[in-house]
């Protein structure tokens, strides 16, 4: 289940507000995953990498895991596609810095994504 447990399960009731909720997540995940293989491909004109698909969709769930009760699906689609670029700007700078290694680049993605998505 993961986050369309836990983020509807925050709800504690099975009403509209928790379809919302699954509404919202999956939009910002998927818009995410979109937005960060697409501005990859924009800066890099590469094929789109899975690693870069899978962190975007880790993005918008951690950008919208604080926000999915209180915005509407649209809001969700355009958090998901501001965090795709967020991604990439934040895993640059982090991989400039020597004494880090993040191979993956789930630091950047919570660090930035969780200040971002914090209300």
């Amino acid at each position: 289940m993961g986050w369309f447990g836990f983020n509807p399960g925050s709800v504690l009731a099975f009403n509209a507000s928790a379809l919302t909720v699954v509404l919202t997540t999956f939009l910002a995940a998927s818009s995410a995953a979109v937005s960060t293989m697409g501005f990859r491909w924009l800066k890099n004109k590469s094929k789109p990498d899975i690693a870069y698909g899978v962190n975007g969709i880790l993005m918008g769930l951690i950008i919208i895991t604080h926000l999915a009760g209180f915005v509407n699906p649209a809001s969700a689609i355009i958090l998901g596609l501001i965090g795709g670029p967020l991604f990439l700007v934040s895993e640059r700078y982090f991989s400039k810095v020597k004494w880090f290694t993040d191979s993956v680049g789930l630091f950047p993605g919570h660090l930035v994504g969780g200040i971002f998505g914090c209300p």
